[in-house]
């Protein structure tokens, strides 16, 4: 992994490169100017969290998504023009490039990507799993596979296909798609298969990696555009 700083970030990334930003949040103060750089409704939604825990979060993601695009768009954050699809995944209209949020414990990533669009998901490896609601996300068949692996692969391979869920569900942007209606298969995290009506991409790239020893990582470009030069970069937030 790169410990690359933002001042020294290309101000845009070419065709076909998808970037992914990693972040564990330590409880760091940011800066007060950071504020500044929020609009009127995502200050409303910080006020609208009951816990200072969820709007950490909030606040954490919407820095580091202002800090990072900031340079590919060659603006100042609080410049960044960010609007929301009916899925609830941002976007800035007329951008070269789509790009993905995801956070689990006090992990962050985020996926910028001019290669088509991009999903990611982080998983916490020691959170609590529901293992009896796994019918409803998993078809009977990725719960036969998983019910026959031995003990020691059973909990990393449901975070594999989790997060593999995750990051096509947010790379397609429809909440018309249900976790169900397709299946990814593990290790190799290939091929898709498509069991729904939902017309899912037929071509996809991957790239899956842990993050230390407590996360799960999983991208997912939906019909790449190019062969994918891939990066990923450690990000400093702003400081006090």
């Amino acid at each position: 992994m790169m410990d690359l700083s933002l001042d020294q970030l290309p101000l845009a990334p070419h065709s076909g490169s998808v970037d992914i930003w990693i972040w564990q949040d330590h409880g760091i103060p940011f800066p007060d100017d950071c504020l500044l750089w929020l609009s009127d409704s995502e200050k409303a939604q910080i006020d609208h969290f009951k816990t200072g825990l969820r709007q950490r979060e909030y606040l954490a993601g919407r820095i580091m998504i202002r800090s990072v695009l900031a340079r590919y768009l060659d603006c100042q954050p609080g410049e960044v023009n960010l609007e929301i699809r009916p899925s609830g995944k941002p976007f800035v209209r007329q951008s070269k490039f789509d790009f993905n949020l995801s956070h689990s414990g006090s992990g962050y990533a985020l996926a910028i990507s001019r290669a088509g669009n991009v999903g990611v998901d982080i998983e916490w490896l020691n959170r609590k799993v529901d293992y009896f609601r796994l019918s409803s996300v998993f078809r009977s068949s990725e719960i036969e596979a998983w019910d026959a692996e031995t003990p020691d692969l059973k909990r990393m391979h449901f975070f594999q296909r989790w997060t593999g869920k995750e990051a096509i569900f947010k790379a397609c942007g429809d909440r018309a798609l249900l976790f169900r209606d397709f299946e990814v298969k593990v290790p190799d995290m290939s091929p898709v298969v498509n069991f729904g009506e939902y017309p899912l991409p037929q071509n996809w790239w991957f790239q899956a990696f842990p993050y230390g020893d407590e996360y799960w990582v999983c991208l997912a470009v939906a019909n790449p555009t190019a062969q994918i030069e891939f990066r990923t970069l450690e990000y400093n937030p702003p400081r006090s």
